[in-house]
Protein backbone atom coordinates (compact mmCIF):
# COMPACT_ATOMS: atom_id res chain seq x y z
CA UNK A 1 0.00 0.00 0.00
CA UNK A 2 3.04 2.34 0.67
CA UNK A 3 4.61 1.99 -3.33
CA UNK A 4 0.63 3.36 -4.65
CA UNK A 5 0.78 5.95 -2.06
CA UNK A 6 4.16 6.96 -2.70
CA UNK A 7 3.06 6.68 -7.03
CA UNK A 8 -0.25 9.11 -5.93
CA UNK A 9 2.28 11.85 -4.31
CA UNK A 10 4.57 11.42 -7.34
CA UNK A 11 1.39 11.81 -9.86
CA UNK A 12 0.03 15.03 -8.28
CA UNK A 13 3.65 16.92 -7.99
CA UNK A 14 4.25 16.30 -11.31
CA UNK A 15 0.56 17.73 -12.51
CA UNK A 16 1.26 20.60 -10.05
CA UNK A 17 4.54 21.61 -11.64
CA UNK A 18 3.06 20.42 -15.30
CA UNK A 19 0.50 23.16 -14.50
CA UNK A 20 2.75 25.87 -12.95
CA UNK A 21 4.88 25.96 -16.39
CA UNK A 22 1.51 25.73 -18.43
CA UNK A 23 0.39 28.93 -16.39
CA UNK A 24 4.14 30.28 -17.46
CA UNK A 25 3.60 29.87 -20.83
CA UNK A 26 -0.02 31.79 -21.16
CA UNK A 27 1.01 34.75 -18.65
CA UNK A 28 4.60 35.13 -19.55
CA UNK A 29 5.55 33.78 -23.09
CA UNK A 30 2.61 33.99 -24.75
CA UNK A 31 4.15 35.16 -28.37
CA UNK A 32 6.24 32.29 -27.73
CA UNK A 33 3.06 29.91 -27.12
CA UNK A 34 1.18 31.16 -30.42
CA UNK A 35 4.24 30.34 -32.58
CA UNK A 36 4.68 27.38 -31.69
CA UNK A 37 0.99 26.86 -32.72
CA UNK A 38 1.71 28.48 -35.59
CA UNK A 39 4.50 25.57 -36.29
CA UNK A 40 2.02 22.91 -35.05
CA UNK A 41 -0.30 23.98 -37.24
CA UNK A 42 1.76 23.69 -40.72
CA UNK A 43 2.77 19.96 -39.14
CA UNK A 44 -1.10 19.21 -38.06
CA UNK A 45 -3.53 19.67 -40.98
CA UNK A 46 -6.92 19.78 -40.94
CA UNK A 47 -8.19 20.87 -44.12
CA UNK A 48 -10.04 17.55 -44.20
CA UNK A 49 -12.13 18.16 -40.98
CA UNK A 50 -12.71 21.53 -42.01
CA UNK A 51 -14.24 20.34 -45.71
CA UNK A 52 -16.21 18.38 -43.54
CA UNK A 53 -18.01 20.52 -41.40
CA UNK A 54 -17.58 23.17 -43.70
CA UNK A 55 -17.20 25.48 -40.36
CA UNK A 56 -14.46 27.33 -39.96
CA UNK A 57 -13.95 28.58 -36.88
CA UNK A 58 -10.71 31.37 -35.05
CA UNK A 59 -10.37 30.62 -31.30
CA UNK A 60 -6.94 31.73 -31.74
CA UNK A 61 -8.49 35.68 -30.87
CA UNK A 62 -10.26 34.00 -28.23
CA UNK A 63 -7.50 32.04 -26.30
CA UNK A 64 -5.48 35.38 -26.53
CA UNK A 65 -8.37 37.43 -24.76
CA UNK A 66 -8.66 34.89 -22.07
CA UNK A 67 -4.87 33.96 -21.80
CA UNK A 68 -4.65 35.79 -18.30
CA UNK A 69 -7.97 33.79 -16.85
CA UNK A 70 -6.50 30.31 -18.27
CA UNK A 71 -3.26 31.20 -16.75
CA UNK A 72 -4.42 32.12 -13.50
CA UNK A 73 -6.52 29.07 -13.42
CA UNK A 74 -3.65 27.04 -14.07
CA UNK A 75 -1.59 28.47 -11.41
CA UNK A 76 -4.71 27.71 -8.96
CA UNK A 77 -4.73 23.94 -10.39
CA UNK A 78 -0.93 23.90 -10.01
CA UNK A 79 -1.48 25.24 -5.78
CA UNK A 80 -4.33 22.13 -5.68
CA UNK A 81 -2.37 19.87 -6.63
CA UNK A 82 0.71 20.90 -4.37
CA UNK A 83 -1.78 21.14 -1.55
CA UNK A 84 -2.59 17.83 -2.04
CA UNK A 85 0.66 16.81 -2.49
CA UNK A 86 1.68 18.80 1.29
CA UNK A 87 -1.64 17.48 2.79
CA UNK A 88 -1.02 13.05 1.53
Amino acid sequence: MGANFSSYRTVILSLGILNLILAAMFLIWSNSLMRLNTKLKKWISTEKIEKALNNVRDIDSRIINMRKVLGLLCILLAVTFIFLYIRL
